[in-house]
């Protein structure tokens, strides 16, 4: 073991359900040597083989607070994606 990981503390486990994907997450990341660009293109060569989507996003306003006090009585919003509904 080396200094740094004994510096390190474990991440603690989360309680929200979504491990199941953090999985297979690990799981895409070993098998694509941990490299963004190859993940990208073993998910697309799935999709493909698969011939469905694996993931796709719909754009969404999502309303925010105001980030000046003199905007309060303006409405601001974000552009962001999101899974769609249902």
């Amino acid at each position: 073991m080396t200094p740094d990981a004994e510096a390190t503390p474990a991440t603690p486990p989360r309680d929200d359900g979504l491990e199941w994907l953090r999985e297979i997450r690990r799981q895409l990341a070993a098998e694509a040597n941990y490299d963004p660009y190859e993940m990208g293109r073993i998910l697309r060569e799935r999709q493909k083989r698969e011939g469905r989507t694996v993931y796709r996003t719909e754009r969404v306003l999502v309303p925010v607070a105001p980030a000046l006090p003199a905007a309060a009585n303006e409405e601001s919003c974000v552009l962001r994606e999101e899974p769609p509904a249902g």
